[in-house]
């Protein structure tokens, strides 16, 4: 006797939230399927990260620093991810994923921005290896969105050739001086 009594107390509970589910259901999400699919599009385009920084070409010199900021608005718990093609280790190597650095490369550092703001990487005193294709990506497989930063980096003009250059120069002034004064001398001496 208690088990249909149990039985009978489950049974009209269950029918109250159900109908009351229903109700809600039927309020949020109208019996037409093309009204089904436009809100959850507006679902997924209000979850949908937007970058608020741009990529772009960056050109220095070896030993330059370099500062490439990915921010992201909506990032929604996701992390950012950078790459960079060539790679060192592969083809395009993964660098960041967050703050959690995947490489060895002593000079290369990730920051996180405050309130899952995205990540900003900082290269101190960046080689000719250092230069290609830096790309930030939501680490996120249903999204294709990504900020691109490609790295030119030309070697130092050293002190060293800037002085040889200097001294060739030099010495070409010098030797024209000296046949301006040959020349002169000659002059004044025919003249004479």
């Amino acid at each position: 006797m208690a088990t249909m009594m149990v039985t009978y107390m489950l049974v009209p509970l269950v029918n109250s939230i159900s109908s009351e589910y229903d109700y809600l259901y039927s309020q949020d999400y109208p019996d037409n399927a093309d009204d089904i699919t436009i809100n959850e599009q507006e679902i997924v385009n209000l979850d949908k990260p937007d970058f608020v920084t741009v990529g772009g070409i960056i050109m220095i010199q070896e030993g330059t620093k370099v500062v490439m900021p990915c921010q992201v608005n909506g990032l929604g718990g996701r992390q950012t991810l950078w790459t960079k093609m060539p790679g060192v280790v592969a083809e395009e190597d993964q660098l960041f994923v967050g703050a959690i650095k995947l490489i060895g490369n002593p000079r290369m550092n990730v920051a996180e921005l405050s309130d899952e703001g995205g990540t900003i990487i900082t290269i101190t005193a960046a080689s000719i290896e250092d230069s290609g294709k830096y790309t930030c990506r939501i680490a996120d497989n249903r999204l294709d969105q990504s900020l691109v930063f490609t790295l030119q980096v030309a070697p130092e003009y050293r002190k060293a050739e800037q002085t040889s250059l200097r001294s060739k120069a030099v010495r070409t002034w010098l030797v024209s001086i000296q046949a301006l004064v040959i020349l002169i001398v000659t002059v004044v001496t025919l003249t004479r």
